[in-house]
């Protein structure tokens, strides 16, 4: 899901009977701002249906409203609209040359129907047209949905219930596909709606719904590396970092097999997490089948660490041979949580910040360019700060 602008973590299906859109506005249309959906729209209150999705998306900027101030929310999607919303979703960009053949097209929206059209989420009528102003149905909804947010589609999605699912040939893996996910249902009397148009509001939920779409993320070793036989002594089970989705180096990855938690450590020389110790009591395919869990720690580590003074870390000040200058140096294990490619400075009690930059030769961080004016004094009392 490249390109997503925010990642909302609430999954909202759309309640049976729903049908959502959010709207595709013209110049002068009401843009999110600080205030809240309800708070600009006049027709959006905060106790109705898909309000949380209809709020959510005006504050990305994913919806607008009309020129008349309202949301509309009642009133059918159009393709237009729907093609606005999902390049502002989907954060898309047209490359400038237009790619598509379709001659009704209006003015201002060539760029909207180029980025779609060249990410395969729409495609033209049979008549070729793009059909701007024809309203989005339902099943429609379904195939753009699940192209923009690679949602499972095929022969290994379950297929859906609905009495008019066999009613479209070409979409129903797509109906499959929304409905499987979460992302719509369908009606009371057991129908999609195959052929009906699809709400504003109704769009808006189950875009967000999409977005929002968490897929079944657990890995198995299988999928992501390998357990062979040492000599008939132990397996050892390797799993590649790159296999990894978000984790790093420092990460934690564990299986657990038979209630018993298997630890993988990293090796570097490998660039894979790997356990060449794993009793032969388990057996192969347990362990191919285990789930592969990865911890990784929220340390903020963008958010520079304050070590305290340089005195405090064992760091030391000395002035260079020709007495011009002032020499900092900061031993990399005295630094913790640094390494070498750590952002690390210096902070004077005035304010005054200087870089201290790391020296593989001595596995210290120095600076050797201290103006002499700066005493002793005031580089041992002085702020280390690193940042990772």
């Amino acid at each position: 899901m490249a390109n997503q602008r925010k990642s909302y973590r609430n999954v909202l299906a759309t309640a049976a009977g729903a049908a959502v859109v959010a709207s595709a506005m013209a110049p002068g249309a009401v843009a999110a701002d600080d205030h809240t959906a309800a708070d600009s729209f006049p027709d959006v209150a905060e106790d109705m249906t898909h309000y949380e999705a209809i709020n959510a998306l005006y504050q990305d900027e994913i919806i607008m409203g009309f020129e008349d101030g309202s949301y509309h929310p009642y009133e059918s999607l159009t393709r237009i609209q729907a093609a606005l919303m999902l390049e502002r979703a989907k954060g898309l960009e047209s490359d400038g040359e237009i790619s598509y053949d379709f001659e009704d097209v209006p003015g201002g929206y060539e760029s909207t129907v180029d980025a779609v059209y060249d990410a395969e989420y729409f495609q033209g009528s049979v008549d070729g047209d793009f059909d701007p102003y024809e309203e989005l149905t339902r099943e429609q909804m379904a195939v753009v949905l699940t192209k923009a947010y690679d949602l499972p589609v095929g022969e290994d999605v379950p297929e859906s219930d609905f009495t008019d699912r066999g009613e479209s040939a070409l979409t129903q893996d797509y109906i499959d596909a929304v409905a499987n996910a979460g992302v719509a249902s369908g009606f009371p009397d057991g129908s999609f709606g195959v052929g009906e148009e699809i709400k504003r509001m109704d769009f808006a939920a189950m875009l967000y719904a999409a977005m929002n779409y968490d897929m079944d993320t657990e890995v198995t070793v299988a999928d992501a590396g390998t357990v062979k036989d040492v000599l008939g002594v132990s397996w050892v089970v390797d799993i590649p970092l790159s296999n990894l989705d978000g984790a790093t180096a420092d990460s934690m990855v564990t299986l657990e097999v038979d209630g018993e938690t298997i630890e993988l450590m990293y090796d570097a020389e490998e660039d894979s997490f790997r356990n060449g110790e794993v009793e032969k009591s388990f057996d192969k395919q347990d362990l191919l089948d285990a789930v592969v869990m990865v911890e990784t720690e929220d340390d903020d580590s963008d958010e520079p660490m304050d070590l305290g003074a340089v005195s405090d870390i064992e760091g030391s000040t000395t002035a260079d041979l020709l007495g011009i200058n002032k020499l900092v140096d900061l031993p990399l294990d005295s630094l913790d949580g640094a390494t070498a490619e750590s952002d690390v400075s210096i902070e004077l009690e005035d304010g005054t910040t200087y870089d201290i930059e790391f020296d593989a030769e001595n596995d210290s961080f120095r600076n050797a360019e201290i103006p002499s004016s700066v005493t002793v004094e005031a580089l041992e009392a002085a702020t280390v700060w690193v940042s990772n």
